[in-house]
């Protein structure tokens, strides 16, 4: 389970770049077997995919995303490393003009 924000720079045609490092919560098993969550910052690039209407009427744009994230937080009790990799999809709403 992700949930997180980043900010993009178009550098060319459907190609983005993270502009400053983003932030993320991530749900991450732990050694008793349980869940925590945790604080990481990522960086990455982006691909705008398509352009579409969002139920409402708002036009929108979905994007895959590929990332490398670190966790801010202590390790010790997770069962995962310092880095992470992802890839996931995000949408960006566009302005109604």
């Amino acid at each position: 389970m992700v949930a997180g924000t980043h900010v993009t720079v178009t550098v060319k045609g459907r190609a983005h770049v993270f502009a400053a490092p983003g932030a993320m919560f991530v749900n991450l098993p732990t050694r008793s077997g349980r869940r925590a969550w945790k604080l990481a910052t990522n960086y990455g690039v982006g691909f705008r995919l398509f352009d579409f209407v969002f139920p409402g009427g708002h036009p929108a744009e979905a994007h895959v995303n590929m990332a490398k994230a670190w966790l801010l937080s202590d390790t010790a009790d997770v069962l995962t490393g310092r880095t992470m990799d992802f890839v996931g999809f995000s949408v960006t709403f566009k302005k109604v003009r």
